[in-house]
């Protein structure tokens, strides 16, 4: 993933705003849905005294929605796989008994 800005990978990011009038702190995934909500090419991320450090652009939104996603199926699989052996271990057990 190429985030175009100067923090680290799992820091939130300040968005320039233009609409609140002042830069918000806000986590990459939100940026993500705001470039997907707005059709944006890009987000300007910015400093507290709105200097700009760099962009985000809309193939970064996509990587992180990805990422997000692929988090969700893999929990969902694990979550069945869980519950399926719990259940497993009940009748095995009874059935022992």
């Amino acid at each position: 993933m190429r985030i175009h800005y100067h923090l680290s990978a799992g820091a939130a990011v300040l968005l320039a705003l233009t609409s609140m009038g002042k830069a918000h702190e806000v986590p990459p995934e939100v940026a993500a849905q705001l470039i997907s909500k707005y059709d944006l090419i890009a987000l300007p991320v910015v400093n507290n005294e709105g200097k700009m450090l760099g962009i985000i652009t809309h193939d970064d939104a996509m990587d992180i929605a990805a990422e997000e996603a692929s988090i969700k199926i893999l929990y969902q699989k694990r979550v069945f796989w869980l519950v399926l052996l719990v259940f497993g271990n009940i009748f095995s057990g009874a059935g022992i008994a």
